[in-house]
């Protein structure tokens, strides 16, 4: 049969399959149009260099073309091009030659997750780009600013904090509304306050503080800005000011300590107890009464001899330690059970630990937290006991809580204008607010008659005034407003972080809580909700896995090699913090494992707190977030499954802390835990503080998991790091304590939808050295960028570094880990921990070779250290690069279970790495990162 078909070379039907197709046509006297049955892309979301397979299926057509160019088959990879529109836009097109019809579709493929605006968009205002480590004042050591530029402030009367200038008379804070009205302008003599008038306009404020020095010259710092959003669901109540607190303390009656109930009626004593016994704190509850016993029979906690000089450090901390809770636990009977006998030797031991000397080995000057523990413990002992006792006594306990809260008020008030980041001065503010809410107003009877506690508040010289002594002031004022600008310093007002050290958060707790739970029992203040506090919890749910038996280690900073310490020092008061905080996923966290400490006794407030404010029902598997940001501490924590202890977690610091106080010279590195087991650890180990031996390994940036290099030709050593204290460093020294050497967050991804967390940090300004003639920091490095991007399903991390150097270098990678690395190969090693759980790492990056693990107690030894006995073995692993250059792009793969997930890696250019994880495919390029999966 004849076809006049046009499209076919020779018009006559060629094949028998198609005879039956052909009849159709050729009855119809029209050729079937072309027609596109699918086209379709493997990946929708591209990253640049990606090869995206498209594929198609065709029929009734003789030709097919892709983007204007003929095709054969069914398939073609194409590439997208960055900032090449057309390489995401393709178009398939089936014709025969002759018809008039064709068929056309396209695809429209879309960049994916693009991570490139050199901060952290989420963590401020919209449409607000922040100015970044433009201080006030240039040379401060110490800055501290808030509200920092373009942040978003969530109370009505935020708190300002600003850097101190050397002999300033006064200052102005003004304050710019969104409207253009009139500004806001506080002229002070302070640092920092709770903004007096109330924020009533949204919209963008500025703030600007200008110094007045005794000359009559002035100086302006930055224009800074911040948001406001009066109308926002998440705002919190405003702050409260030191007046207030205070008119609430004159109203009330000693012991103020007892709370008052919802008729404004102080509690009876006998409805504690009742509550108390009702409860589940019934059994800790008896213990703790059992204890007064003891403490009565001098069977417990029997007072010590004041401590002697030349005693050590926790030796005297011991003896305060026995002294207060002694006190404590007397006091407390006597107002449960009105046995005169436990009044009379409360009051009897609290005489004599008046006597002991202010001035003395416990004191501020010499040892500051004892010196705060025997100052609370007199004023407990003042509020419980102040009608038991006579005026004669009052007085001697007015003068002992005076002259050791005098020294400490000259801390608050001057030091933290030098270094707001003194981490005992910043402690002390709770204590101090605590002394003078139980001690306001007090009347003791002196030799010359009636003296208020008020009264007796000499302003004396102080421990390292240079004999200067304070100038009278508002002492509470100057307390509170302390605490409330000074809480969240380790973080910020924004995260709630403790930036520097997790150990330092489980310390800290023991101070915050029981501060936290008095304010709340004698003024109905609730400080928890302040935004500096808010999401205190979280920096535990992040960072300290949930089941206290686990042996855990501090991610970073000081005490990271200590396991346990949340164990001692944070269950109890982890269970306080949540009575006050309310929050049931605080309650749902301190509550695993609990069984064992049931019948332990608590500080007294949890008793007192029982009756006023019962515990809430704690959370039920609560939702917990797999990825924390802590942008205002620069610390990111991605988790596997935060409520399981045998989670995984890769921990990430990048911080504007810097390797200030109790942080080390480790911005931009990492710690790893893999089910339950750390594997990569911040290394070196913490018993001396000051030693300079200690130093130059626990803060290290060697021993961080962290890049260092060498200085340049003739020279091999390539530990060179962070804080250096030499300015052209030859070989690394022991970390400088200050900011400047910082780090800060610039990249972060966590989105439900994605199994993948991606953090990046800048670190260029950690990696300078001080010159000490001139105070001058010196760069070493002109870029020091890394990117960690963890799945816990595929059991992968990605860990991208860039840096740049005007001087060629060999470049470093550092490991620190528990156990030696073994199967060590040219690019990888794998380090088994123990009880089935392994992690591998391969290098892809400048030819190298690895180092021959060494022990850390070797190190030690060679630093004229001992390593303490029983402190398990650490080992330091490094690869470094063959040859000198002036730049550096390199990946590190960590793969848990040593699992066989697909990893490939190609240099797209000398910084640009392509990346495919599975499915999933990364661009890295110095600060910018795509991904698309």
């Amino acid at each position: 049969m004849v076809c006049f078909l046009v499209h076919h070379s020779k018009g006559v039907c060629m094949r028998q399959p198609h005879v039956a197709l052909l009849l159709s046509v050729c009855i119809g006297a029209a050729h079937a149009a072309p027609t596109i049955l699918a086209f379709d892309a493997d990946h929708l979301k591209v990253v640049e260099g990606q090869p995206v397979r498209l594929h198609w299926e065709v029929s009734g057509a003789a030709t097919v073309m892709l983007n204007g160019v003929p095709v054969s088959g069914n398939s073609q990879i194409v590439r997208y091009a960055a900032g090449d529109a057309s390489t995401l836009r393709h178009t398939l097109t089936a014709s025969t030659p002759g018809e008039p019809e064709t068929a056309t579709r396209s695809i429209e493929l879309s960049a994916g997750v693009v991570l490139d605006k050199d901060y952290i968009s989420e963590s401020y205002a919209a449409g607000c780009k922040p100015v970044q480590e433009a201080d006030f004042v240039v040379e401060h050591e110490y800055a501290r600013i808030e509200p920092r530029d373009c942040t978003s402030v969530k109370v009505r009367n935020p708190v300002f904090v600003w850097p101190d200038v050397y002999d300033v008379a006064e200052m102005v804070l003004t304050v710019n509304f969104p409207s253009g009205k009139s500004p806001l302008r506080i002229t002070t003599t302070r640092t920092s306050l709770i903004l007096p008038e109330l924020l009533n306009e949204t919209g963008l404020y500025t703030w600007q503080v200008e110094y007045r020095l005794p000359g009559g010259q002035s100086r302006s710092g930055e224009v800074r800005r911040f948001h406001f959003d009066g109308n926002a669901v998440d705002n919190l109540p405003d702050l409260p000011t030191a007046a207030e607190v205070m008119a609430r303390i004159g109203q009330r009656l000693h012991p103020r300590l007892i709370p008052l109930s919802g008729n404004g009626q102080v509690m009876q004593m006998s409805a504690i107890h009742a509550a108390v016994q009702a409860s589940p704190l019934a059994a800790s509850y008896e213990t703790y009464l059992a204890e007064a016993e003891q403490v009565l029979a001098n069977e417990q906690y029997v007072m010590p001899a004041e401590p002697t000089a030349g005693q050590g450090e926790s030796t005297i901390e011991d003896a305060s330690f026995r002294a207060a809770q002694g006190i404590e636990r007397l006091a407390v009977a006597a107002l449960v059970k009105g046995d005169q006998r436990y009044h009379a030797q409360a009051i009897a031991r609290l005489l004599q630990l008046a006597s002991w000397a202010p001035d003395g080995v416990t004191g501020e000057c010499q040892q500051d937290q004892a010196n705060m523990q025997i100052m609370v413990a007199l004023a407990q002992g003042l509020d419980m006991l102040y009608y038991n006792m006579t005026g004669a006594d009052r007085y001697v306990l007015i003068n002992a809580i005076n002259a050791r809260l005098n020294p400490l008020m000259y801390k608050m008030e001057a030091g933290l204008r030098s270094n707001p980041y003194d981490s005992h001065v910043l402690a002390s503010a709770y204590y101090a607010v605590q002394t003078l809410m139980l001690s306001a107003g007090a009347v003791g009877q002196g030799p010359l008659g009636d003296v208020t506690f008020e009264q007796g508040a000499q302003y004396d010289k102080s421990c390292d005034a240079n004999n200067k002594p304070l100038a009278p002031f508002d002492r509470f004022s100057a307390a509170w407003e302390t605490l409330i600008t000074s809480s969240g310093t380790w973080g910020g007002g924004t995260d709630s972080a403790f930036g520097n050290s997790v150990s330092y958060a489980w310390y800290a707790l023991n101070s915050y809580a029981p501060a936290m739970a008095s304010y709340l029992l004698m003024a109905n203040v609730d400080i928890s909700r302040i935004p500096a506090l808010r999401q205190f919890g979280d920096n535990f749910h992040a960072h300290t896995v949930r089941d206290r038996s686990s042996k855990v280690r501090s991610a970073f900073g000081d005490g990271s090699n200590h396991t346990g310490h949340y164990e001692s020092y944070a269950w109890n008061s982890y269970r306080l913090f949540a009575q006050v905080s309310q929050n049931p996923v605080d309650e749902w966290y301190y509550r695993d494992n609990i069984e064992q400490t049931q019948s332990l006794a608590l500080p007294f407030q949890h008793y007192f707190l029982t009756a006023l404010r019962p515990p809430v029902e704690p959370a039920v598997l609560p939702a917990l977030k797999r990825t924390y940001l802590f942008e205002d501490a620069g610390v990111v924590a991605m988790h596997s499954d935060t409520a399981d202890p045998q989670r995984s977690s890769l921990f990430f610091r990048s911080s504007r802390l810097g390797a200030i106080n109790h942080s080390h010279a480790d911005n931009n590195a990492f710690t790893f835990v893999s089910k339950g087991k750390s594997i990569f650890i911040s290394g070196g180990i913490y018993e001396n503080y000051g030693l300079v031996q200690e130093q130059r390994i626990r803060r290290a940036t060697r021993y961080k998991n962290a890049l260092t290099f060498d200085a340049g030709a003739g020279h091999n050593d390539a530990g060179i790091g962070q804080a250096e204290p030499a300015a052209s460093p030859v070989a690394p020294g022991a970390p400088l304590f200050y900011r400047q050497p910082h780090g800060r967050l610039i990249n972060f991804y966590a989105a439900e939808t994605s199994d993948w967390s991606v953090a990046t940090g800048d670190a260029t300004a950690a990696y300078r050295s001080r010159d000490i003639n001139t105070s001058v920091w010196n760069p070493l490095l002109q870029g020091a960028v890394r990117t960690v991007a963890y799945n816990a399903k595929a059991g992968v991390a990605l860990i991208y570094d860039w840096a740049q150097s005007a001087t060629k270098r060999r470049w470093q990678m550092n490991y620190q880990t528990l156990v030696a690395p073994v199967d060590i190969g040219a690019r990888e090693f794998k380090v088994n921990a123990g009880d089935g759980v392994s992690v591998c790492v391969n290098y892809h990056g400048y030819d190298g070779k690895y180092a021959v693990p060494e022990k850390m107690s070797k190190v030690a030894k060679n630093a004229q250290l001992t390593w303490p006995a029983g402190e398990p073995e650490q080992y330091h692993t490094a690869y470094k690069t063959n040859i000198r250059s002036n730049s550096l792009a390199s990946l590190i793969v960590l793969k848990e279970d040593c699992n066989a997930v697909s990893v490939t890696a190609e240099y797209l250019s000398p910084t640009k790495l392509l990346v495919k994880v599975d499915t999933s495919w990364f661009i890295f390029d110095k600060k910018a990162v795509q991904l698309s999966e």
